[in-house]
């Protein structure tokens, strides 16, 4: 079965390849040595690059979030507050 190749997608590149290309984006355009079609071109790619990178990141955040939840429950802990530690105890 092969995977289909969503348009506006990069599936197989990084969060950091995507930030670079992104920035060399950004240099091009904001250095002026290119036209106008062009930097159109490059704005609508940077900001593919862009989506991506969100993308990637709330799925990081998301797992971030399956991790720390898994731990609390291992710990008995929730996210309401600080919890006491053997040194913080009056006896």
């Amino acid at each position: 079965m092969t995977a289909k190749k969503q348009p506006n997608s990069q599936p197989q590149l990084s969060f950091e390849d995507a930030m670079a290309q992104l920035e060399a984006i950004i240099e091009k355009i904001e250095g002026g040595g290119a036209g106008l079609e062009d930097s159109l071109k490059e704005y609508e790619r940077g900001v593919q690059l862009l989506g991506h990178c969100q993308k990637v990141l709330a799925v990081a955040e998301q797992r971030l979030e399956e991790l720390k939840a898994g731990r609390n429950a291992d710990e008995g802990e929730d996210d309401s507050g600080p919890v006491a530690r053997k040194d913080d105890l009056p006896f």
